[in-house]
């Protein structure tokens, strides 16, 4: 059995689709880890990456850097025809993802990478979130309705350390609520599935068919002392003008930190004209979350304003 080639969650639900597909609606929490899927088949329990290696052009194997899964799928027993869909995730005693800890966990040679997490005490937790085969029989066929139920079957009366199965709650509320639900948890955010949708794969194309699967992330702002510039990448078109500015804010000690460099949300205009203002600048990041070194993940440039003053340009706290 080969690795199959999932395909990520299209853009943000609108009220429009809530409203298009209700009572149809099944919300799940959006992990910040690395997707996975396992293929049992003769070859025995295999872990695999969504993303292509460059040398090999194939699935990059997990399996030799995840011994303790591999451990609790073995003596889960599933038969020889199956594929699970999850991610891989990596938490530091609470609830909250860490997200640089995954990928130090997935980069590199299998060795080093158990390494990391036996050194660390933070070994990866398998989160699985849907079926596509079940000991041969096609379950991607079937509606999510049936492949959630056939999870639950196969889960029930198991309880791994480290495998999880994700909890599934009927879509109740707002687009809103949710994004504040998320915020308040500090979470990344919540996948929104419909129950009558089959589950899609290699079908070549970078977004599933439309009304199956939609993603809610909150959108986090950030006020930012931005202290200068850096040129872009020599050889691409920003080589002379702006590629990104760097930015910082204070710890409630006073100390300042760089929390970002960011280099999108920029116009070509904007990279032009920010090489002649001078610095320091308030600014504001649009940012995923944030990391336990205060560091904002994915940022994302959106203008300058006049109204904020260095001073309140703070960390906020995890």
């Amino acid at each position: 059995m080969t690795s199959i080639d999932p395909i990520k969650p299209q853009q943000e639900i609108t009220e429009a689709e809530v409203q298009k597909h209700k009572g149809k609606l099944v919300v799940q929490r959006k992990y910040n880890g690395c997707r996975c899927t396992c293929t049992i088949d003769e070859t025995g329990v295999q872990l695999w990456s969504r993303n292509i290696s460059k040398v090999t052009k194939s699935r990059i194997p997990y399996t030799g850097k995840f011994p303790h899964i591999l451990k609790e799928l073995q003596k889960w027993n599933l038969p020889e025809g199956t594929i699970l869909d999850g991610e891989l995730v990596s938490f530091r005693g609470g609830d909250i993802e860490h997200f640089k800890d995954i990928k130090q966990s997935t980069g590199g040679h299998d060795a080093t990478n158990v390494a990391f997490q036996k050194s660390t005490g933070y070994w990866a937790t398998w989160i699985i979130f849907d079926i596509v085969s079940y000991g041969g029989k096609e379950v991607w066929r079937l509606p999510l309705r049936d492949r959630l139920e056939v999870l639950d079957s196969i889960f029930k009366g198991h309880n791994f350390q480290w495998i999880r199965l994700i909890r599934t709650e009927p879509f109740e509320g707002t687009i809103k609520g949710y994004e504040q639900k998320a915020l308040e948890n500090h979470w990344e955010g919540f996948v929104v599935k419909n129950l009558d949708s089959p589950y899609h794969y290699s079908l070549g194309k970078t977004a599933r068919p439309s009304g199956t699967w939609w993603k809610i992330k909150p959108e986090k702002i950030a006020d930012v002392i931005v202290t200068g510039f850096e040129y872009g990448t020599p050889g691409t078109k920003n080589e002379h003008r702006v590629g990104k500015l760097v930015c910082c804010q204070y710890d409630k000690q006073g100390k300042l930190h760089q929390v970002c460099r960011v280099g999108t949300g920029f116009s070509d205009f904007e990279r032009e004209k920010y090489l002649h203002i001078e610095y320091p600048q308030i600014g504001m990041v649009k940012y995923a979350h944030r990391n336990e070194n205060h560091h904002l993940i994915h940022p994302s440039w959106k203008g300058f304003r006049k109204d904020k003053t260095a001073e309140e340009c703070i960390i906020e706290e995890l």
